[in-house]
């Protein structure tokens, strides 16, 4: 339980800074869909599966319900980085937050909460720091405790914890720290 409850709060506390250091005058990748640039193939970067439906960060997401069906759980909350809501949409074992831009909203980061789910590699939590770094090559940015990736606008993040992976999440490098 207090692994689950550090787990949490440590994701809760990377939200909050991701938010705080939001670049409002940066327009998202991928804002023209008549041209299909907003597709998750077309934004590169790595892209998730998610009730059959390809997602990546940066996409456009003014439509997750009708993309993705009713979610879960959802959370809203006058975003403190951008003008208008941030948006939480939780379906099953995967949580997807979302940032707003002009009247769209757009994917900030992909949280995959257990190894009911995985990555489209076959990476699920529970897995080795060898299988990740066999999945995806040698990594962008690695510690004891994570092992991370960056392709485009993606930082793929794999926490570790005795030497297994922990907590997996998509985030947007374009409006956050890397």
């Amino acid at each position: 339980m207090k692994k689950v409850t550090l787990l949490v709060l440590v994701l809760a506390l990377c939200m909050c800074f991701m938010a705080g250091c939001g670049d409002k005058k940066t327009d998202p990748a991928g804002t023209n869909s008549a041209s299909g640039q907003d597709t998750p193939a077309a934004l590169g970067g790595y892209i998730i599966n998610v009730k059959g439906t390809d997602i990546a960060v940066e996409m456009e997401a003014t439509n997750i319900k009708g993309m993705l069906g009713e979610p879960d759980k959802y959370f809203e909350s006058d975003s403190c980085a951008f003008q208008g809501k941030d948006k939480v949409y939780t379906y099953g074992s995967v949580v997807i937050n979302t940032y707003p831009s002009g009247e769209k909203d757009f994917v900030m980061s992909i949280e995959l909460k257990d190894d009911l789910v995985e990555t489209a590699e076959g990476i699920c939590i529970g897995a080795s720091k060898e299988d990740v770094i066999a999945a995806y090559g040698e990594p962008t940015e690695t510690t004891d405790k994570a092992i991370c990736y960056v392709k485009d606008y993606c930082k793929l993040s794999f926490m570790l914890e005795n030497g297994k992976v922990s907590s997996i999440t998509y985030t947007s490098t374009k409006h956050t720290p890397q």
